[in-house]
């Protein structure tokens, strides 16, 4: 016949239950240790003195995490530090540790705490995580007392909550401090970038400047083999200066250093410039560019004009590039509904794979199609990049595209901001 549990049996499992739930709510070490004193005190019997201490990795010595009913200065005076010699049973064998009386025992020195608090039993309970040894909790009573197997077993399993408690506060921590680190990593990498991004510009603007007034003419006459070359310095100037820009981009995106100045962007102006700016762009591969923008399409947005540019003019540098000799592409808008915009860029080139699709927002991911077609690719950080910066304003970005007949961007943007 099954033997009823007892009040006490009751009592101990439920204080179990909410410290378990306690310590698994929160991977704040000093908020476990609070909810774990409070609760534990109707476990404790006699009202000891508890103490939690946790293994130094580098010097092997066990240091006082948090302690109950004694002051951490009490404990450091009286040599309890790393001292007892309980540590090498409990730490080692790895099971709970039982003294019914501190003063015939020969396992522990005789230390005046004992004497001052009137400590006489104890419980030692190794805090063990996937077979490695955290730490422990020491339990002292002030009279003496003979732990019951339930009991042992009630604390044994404290001991194993706490233990994975504090493991997973510890992984917490390391990950934030990782994460820190990082962060810094990243900041620093950014503002190198900036750097060399910086000196950069100059000589390739100077450069996609002059070829662009040779070409026309303007300081003397050009013959077609050298506009056609000088045509070849500006693209492949323009080229690197994307590509330079794109690194400069995701460096501070990634760092998170990149903020929105927002105000009222007039669309069809900024989708006329952007048609205007890779004009010549596309007449060197005779492709048609134009707009198309329908009556209820707002006039403004509130979005930050650079980064809204740049979205457009990547996407449009894109069409260019994955187009045909003579083929078309449209940047268009419409009101999505009440209080969004959407734009989108189409052409009529070289498409994208359905397998792939999945995977173009990615960073440094470049079509196969285009490969294979012979397309000079880039970074691949462009749509990444895309991406980003729609999402910053709060918007979508997505593609519809068929192999071989094309493919189409849209983005929406909130229309407020």
């Amino acid at each position: 016949m099954p033997i009823k549990p007892t009040h006490d049996t009751e009592s101990r499992l439920k204080i179990l239950q909410e410290i378990s739930l306690a310590i698994t709510s929160t991977l704040d070490l000093d908020s476990i240790l609070q909810i774990l004193f409070q609760k534990i005190e109707s476990l404790r019997p006699y009202g000891a003195i508890t103490f939690i201490r946790l293994l130094d990795k580098e010097t092997g010595i066990l240091k006082t995490l948090a302690c109950s009913n004694i002051t951490e200065e009490e404990l450091k005076q009286n040599v309890l530090e790393g001292r007892i010699a309980l540590r090498s049973i409990v730490g080692e064998e790895k099971t709970p540790t039982i003294v019914v009386n501190t003063s015939v025992d020969q396992r522990i020195p005789r230390l005046k705490l004992f004497q001052k608090y009137n400590l006489v039993s104890y419980i030692g309970l190794p805090l063990v995580i996937k077979g490695k040894t955290l730490g422990d909790i020491s339990i002292f009573t002030r009279e003496e007392h003979f732990f019951s197997a339930e009991e042992i077993a009630v604390f044994t399993t404290l001991a194993e909550q706490v233990a994975v408690a504090i493991h997973n506060s510890q992984l917490f921590d390391e990950t934030k401090r990782q994460a820190d680190e990082l962060r810094n990593i990243n900041e620093e990498r950014a503002d190198f970038t900036a750097m060399i991004v910086h000196d950069l510009h100059v000589p390739l603007g100077t450069i996609m400047g002059a070829s662009e007034i040779l070409q026309e003419g303007i300081l003397g006459p050009v013959t077609d083999d050298q506009k056609k070359w000088l045509f070849k310095i500006e693209t492949a100037s323009r080229r690197l200066l994307e590509l330079v820009n794109h690194f400069l981009d995701l460096s501070r995106l990634e760092a998170g250093k990149v903020d929105l100045d927002k105000k009222e962007v007039n669309l069809n102006h900024l989708i006329q410039d952007t048609l205007d700016f890779y004009q010549s762009l596309a007449r060197g591969k005779e492709i048609v560019l134009q707009s198309r923008v329908v009556t209820t399409f707002p006039r403004f947005i509130k979005a930050d004009p650079y980064r809204l540019a740049e979205v457009l003019e990547n996407l449009l540098s894109n069409a260019i590039k994955f187009s045909r000799q003579g083929g078309e592409i449209e940047i268009g808008g419409d009101r999505e509904n009440e209080r969004e915009v959407k734009l989108w860029v189409k052409d009529n080139g070289i498409g994208i794979s359905p397998q792939q699709i999945g995977q173009l927002f990615e960073k440094y991911r470049q079509t196969t199609s285009g490969k294979s077609a012979g397309y000079e690719g880039g970074t691949g950080l462009g749509l990444a990049i895309c991406k980003m910066i729609v999402e910053a304003h709060g918007g979508g970005i997505w593609v519809d595209s068929e192999e071989g007949k094309g493919t189409t961007f849209y983005l929406t943007f909130p229309i407020g901001g």
